[in-house]
């Protein structure tokens, strides 16, 4: 089996790990401390009953004219001499010269410096002495001082033994320390992801057809409170987009009833009458309208449906651009006497003509058809549109902007939605399905852009289009 194949280890048993070896850390340090604390002050002790030691034999020794003498030396080396393994002592004189020393001892171990404590073997055991400077005033001249130095040492098998059993003492207790350390770990893990069970029990309750649901956040901790609230909001995003493509289903099968009640309606109603050629050229014509409504009616539902805007992407540059704008422009461009209202073109002084622009010939024909249509179709009877291209460093603008009635306040937070129409008895006589600024919106989101809606004083409307740049 691959390594990539494993399945990784649960949560619970990552933090149950985690937890045994924080404990077992802990437990380590402990030990060591205590041990390294307890062995601290036993030698402290140690030393300082060598330092005593020391001392009391150095209170001992007499000056006698010119040399030194220590009293009840025979009787110190037979009181050391009785312990198994005994004591060492020597008295030193400044300029090396041994007075007095144990008759088990060989040599007088080499001291660094006065006041130094060292340890060294003897016949094969552990020792621990201290050299210590002491001065002796002659009792026939007090004024004569004599300095010496006083050596004495001790084994330490009862201070080794006195660790070893501490050390073996917090050995069991960080054995038992680890045992417990397991079952704490496990009890802290399944404790501490109780909250994710219960999210994960709740989140799985809720099912495609129950979306209104949220998770409960009143008694969740608050690392696991941002992973519901974001569960939550995901669930609401959810719900907003089913909704939305409920509602978009809903209103396609009601659009599309209209037209293919019509073509019934109409081939019954020929088939029903006598055969005449005119006639029914006419009602042919009448039929092929209709379809060609249809044909657009489900052009703009695929388009919107299938946000299909960015497929067969290609830049397009500055001139380009223009020029697919001036060609919209021109076809829409009314007929003098028509009463269609009038369109005014007004290009950027600047064109920055190698520029490129994240949009395609066909998208920008698409926008700037249905912004035009729109202020057409709603602007009423010899409305003004003003079609302005500008240019920033940031990419390119299409402004269409109308004299018409404009939007009323309460339909201008949904001119963007689909099938939506703020005045559906004209919308639906001239023929729009309230799809045009919706498919504006989509080509213009998908390729980095957005399209916005701006009341203009005293009436009107503007529609403007931003067109990113490509860096």
């Amino acid at each position: 089996m691959k390594r990539s194949d494993r399945r990784p280890l649960s949560l619970s048993i990552r933090l149950a790990i985690l937890v045994f070896l924080v404990e077992v850390l802990l437990l380590g340090a402990f030990a060591v401390s205590v041990y390294l604390l307890c062995q601290s002050r036993f030698y402290a002790s140690f030393d300082s009953i060598l330092e005593a030691n020391a001392e009391a034999i150095g209170t001992l020794v007499e000056v006698e004219g010119d040399g030194l003498e220590l009293e009840s030396a025979d009787e110190i080396m037979t009181r050391f001499s009785r312990k198994k393994l005994p004591d060492l002592f020597a008295v030193l004189q400044e300029d090396g010269r041994v007075v007095e020393k144990s008759r088990i001892m060989e040599r007088v171990p080499e001291a660094s410096a006065v006041n130094s404590i060292r340890t060294f073997e003897h016949c094969g055991h552990p020792y621990r002495g201290i050299l210590l400077p002491v001065v002796r005033n002659s009792e026939e001249h007090p004024k004569r001082t004599i300095r010496i130095r006083v050596f004495f040492a001790t084994n330490t098998r009862d201070i080794q033994d006195q660790l070893g059993g501490l050390a073996e003492i917090l050995g069991w207790f960080t054995v038992l320390g680890l045992v417990a350390s397991v079952l704490l770990a496990g009890f802290v893990a399944w404790h501490g992801l109780t909250p994710l069970r219960r999210l994960a029990r709740e989140t799985r309750a809720i099912g495609g057809d129950v979306l209104d649901r949220r998770v409960q956040t009143g008694r969740l901790p608050r690392e696991v409170l941002r992973l519901a609230e974001s569960i939550n909001g995901l669930l609401g995003r959810v719900e907003a987009v089913l909704a939305q493509e409920r509602r978009f289903s809903s209103d396609a099968a009601h659009e599309l009833r209209t037209p293919v009640a019509t073509l019934k309606s109409g081939i019954q109603a020929a088939l029903l009458e006598p055969s005449d050629s005119t006639r029914d050229r006419r009602v042919l014509e009448d039929l092929l309208e209709d379809v060609v409504r249809l044909e657009d009616l489900c052009s703009d539902l695929l388009l919107v449906a299938s946000n299909q805007a960015n497929q067969n992407h290609s830049d397009i540059t500055a001139d380009e651009w223009c020029l697919a704008i001036e060609e919209v422009v021109r076809e829409f461009d009314p007929k003098p006497g028509s009463g269609e209202g009038a369109i005014h073109l007004v290009m950027s002084e600047t064109t920055p003509g190698a520029r490129v622009l994240r949009t395609n010939r066909a998208c920008t024909r698409r926008i700037a058809t249905n912004l035009i249509e729109n202020a057409l179709r709603h602007g009423g009877p010899g409305v003004r549109i003003d079609v302005k291209v500008s240019f920033q460093e940031s990419g390119a603008q299409l402004a269409v902007q109308d004299d018409g009635p404009g939007v009323p306040a309460e339909a201008r937070p949904r001119l963007f939605e689909r099938f939506f129409r703020a005045d559906r008895a004209r919308s639906r006589a001239t023929g729009g399905a309230g799809l045009g600024l919706a498919i504006c919106q989509s080509i213009a989101t998908t390729q980095g852009g957005a399209v916005r809606f701006a009341a203009v004083t005293p009436r009107g409307s503007r529609f403007t289009w931003s067109v990113s740049g490509k860096v």
